[in-house]
């Protein structure tokens, strides 16, 4: 393995398994591995879906939206949330942009959003 993919540092050499080293340069070398590394802003946002997700409720309420898009008095009907309770988890997956709302008269309507699909899609699998 070269110097240059076998250093994570500048002036730090890594000592790997040759077994490794034949694995990362098949990988297309250290720097082709850490260039596929997301960058600080959408890994921060990957995290922020994750957290959003590990919550039950959280969950109900999105695999709920992959039917139709729901009005809080349906979705505290389905998750058995009260008012408050229900209002805080669809601020965490509307942060998190997982689902969005919009008005509909004088109802909130709220949707998934195409990464919530794709988070609950990935879930299925």
């Amino acid at each position: 393995m070269s110097n240059k993919n076998a250093t994570c540092c500048p002036g730090r050499s890594i000592r790997v398994p040759e077994e490794i080293a034949i694995l990362v340069e098949e990988g297309g070398g250290l720097d082709s591995i850490c260039a596929a590394v997301p960058s600080a802003a959408a890994l921060g946002q990957e995290a922020s879906m994750h957290r959003a997700m590990s919550d039950r409720h959280r969950l109900i309420v999105l695999h709920a939206l992959t039917r139709c898009d729901l009005c809080p008095c349906l979705l505290k009907s389905i998750t058995g949330l009260a008012d408050s309770k229900l209002s805080y988890h669809l601020a965490v997956l509307e942060g998190a942009g997982l689902i969005s709302s919009r008005q509909l008269g004088q109802y909130r309507v709220y949707a998934l959003t195409e990464d919530g699909r794709r988070a609950t899609e990935a879930e299925k699998e």
